[in-house]
Parts: C-alpha cells; sequence; structure tokens
C-alpha cells in the first residue's frame, strides 16, 4: 500500500467516507492516472479501496467507487480500471455489478515453495 500512496502519482485522488455523525472514517478509495493495460489508452486506475469491517454491505464501497468513476469522467477518461485477487469472489461480484468487465487475465506461478 505504502507504493501505491507515498509519494502520489500527480493527478491521483484519495476519498474518504466518513460516518455523518461521528465524523468515524469508514474507508477510502485512491485512484490515479493510468494507461490500459492493452490498448494504451489514458484512464483511471483504482489502486485500493478498503472499508472498515463495520462498514461493510452498507452501500459506502459503491459511493466511492461512483466519486472514483465521476473522477475519471471530469478527467475526459472512458475507462476506469481496477485489480482485484480471483478468488475475491465477494469482491468480483461487486465490480462486475458495477459495471466493471475482463479485460485480460493474468496469471501467476510460484517459483518457490
Amino acid at each position: 500500500m505504502a507504493a501505491t500512496l507515498c509519494p502520489p502519482l500527480q493527478g491521483s485522488v484519495t476519498l474518504v467516507a466518513e460516518d455523518g455523525e461521528s465524523g468515524r472514517r469508514l474507508g477510502y478509495i485512491h485512484a490515479h492516472p493510468s494507461r490500459d493495460g492493452v490498448t494504451e489508452e489514458a484512464c483511471g486506475h483504482v489502486a485500493i479501496i478498503v472499508l472498515e469491517a463495520d462498514a461493510e454491505g452498507r452501500g459506502i464501497a459503491g459511493v466511492l467507487m461512483a466519486e472514483a468513476e465521476g473522477w475519471a469522467r471530469a478527467q475526459g477518461w472512458r475507462l476506469l480500471s481496477i485489480d482485484v485477487f480471483a478468488d475475491n469472489q465477494r469482491a468480483v461480484d461487486f465490480y462486475l455489478r458495477g459495471g466493471f468487465r475482463p479485460e485480460s487475465i493474468r496469471l501467476v506461478k510460484p517459483l518457490q515453495d
């Protein structure tokens, strides 16, 4: 995560969701300018989205993603990308429901035990 945020890429954005009553931070999303991995088209990329455990299932991730999409549109980009672990089915399903579609699949082979 430190490599994602420190120092942030020029033009990046970090958005924080807070509880309206207590002001407690519930989660955040960090996105930055990128290039599409297939076409090299300029786009936005969600580097990380994190929620507190008790904030899950309350629609907060959807609000953060919508804000990141708005940020990307305001930059004039046609695409927003995100990486997700293939075995994190809950996250995969969330992103698919949000309109993301697979573009490529990266396979990894461990070379050491």
